[in-house]
């Protein structure tokens, strides 16, 4: 692994969004720079993206549901050991109701 500054290194850093194109050049950045990176998005576009970094771990989340969105960060918790890092880059296509 090859670090530019080594600003977050052994960093858990989340990134929803990842298999875009902000989402996806943040989480290369971040584990260029040490970070251990879990790429949220969903199930297909996330686990298709090719990685540059062995420091990057794809994870399917769907933004829309609940369920999916804590059984994601749950997931990533127990694979990491906790999170340092959030970064909202995901968004929603299609109007969500969410239950009240």
């Amino acid at each position: 692994m090859t670090t530019r500054s080594g600003r977050l290194v052994d960093k858990v850093a989340i990134i929803t969004g990842a298999a875009g194109g902000i989402g996806g050049a943040i989480a290369e950045a971040f584990a260029d720079e040490g970070a251990r990176v879990i790429a949220m998005d969903l199930a297909r576009p996330v686990a298709t993206t090719r990685w540059r970094s062995d420091r990057i771990t794809p994870l399917s989340i769907d933004l829309a549901d609940r369920a999916s969105i804590a059984g994601a960060f749950t997931e990533a918790v127990k694979r990491l050991g906790g999170i340092d890092v959030l970064v909202t880059a995901g968004a929603l296509k299609a109007p969500v109701t969410w239950p009240t």
